[in-house]
């Protein structure tokens, strides 16, 4: 039987331990300065103006080579859980919203047929179609990333050839940059 302290210690080392785990998912990511971090995250989020997209280039272009592991990091491993579950909570709720308006609007807006059709989505498919888009535009970001301070191109080369992957125009993208730069 524990005692009080001793359950306290077990408690408190599983409780760090899960609050670590994130960290230790994104070693690479981990090692740059906050402001660093923060500059990676908003990138592989971005959801802005073109003004705020060539800040974060220009940003990127500054911290340099020290983030080549970490975009490969982000390609490999996608969003964290908890982005994905946050991710996942939201397009629940949007499904809801969605299928409200298209009850309300749906045949002005579609036509009959078009809006039966939207309407028999499952919420499940929905929210599936949202988080696979949201990985991809993710790993894609990533390879953007790669393609603004990568150097290596062999690695991009076999994703950038898959015409399975989602990611491969933003490969070729990132290719094509990483050229453009070297013969500078």
């Amino acid at each position: 039987m524990l005692t009080p302290l001793l359950r306290a210690f077990v408690l408190l080392s599983i409780a760090t331990l899960a609050w670590a785990q994130p960290s230790a998912e994104r070693r690479e990511l981990m090692k740059l300065p906050t402001d660093a971090q923060s500059v990676v995250n908003t990138w592989l989020h971005q959801d802005c103006g073109i003004d705020e997209v060539q800040r974060l280039h220009d940003r990127l272009q500054q911290l340099g080579l020290a983030l080549e592991p970490v975009f490969w990091e982000a390609y490999r491993l996608g969003p964290t859980e908890a982005e994905r579950n946050t991710l996942l909570e939201q397009s629940r709720q949007r499904y809801q919203e969605r299928q409200s308006h298209l009850r309300q609007f749906g045949e002005r807006l579609f036509g009959k047929e078009e809006a039966t059709r939207l309407q028999a989505t499952s919420e499940e498919q929905y929210v599936q179609r949202r988080l696979e888009d949201y990985v991809n535009r993710y790993q894609s970001a990533a390879l953007a990333g790669l393609g603004v301070v990568g150097t290596s191109s062999s690695e991009l080369k076999p994703i950038a050839q898959d015409d399975k992957n989602p990611a491969q125009g933003a490969a070729k993208e990132a290719l094509q940059s990483i050229e453009r730069r070297q013969k500078r």
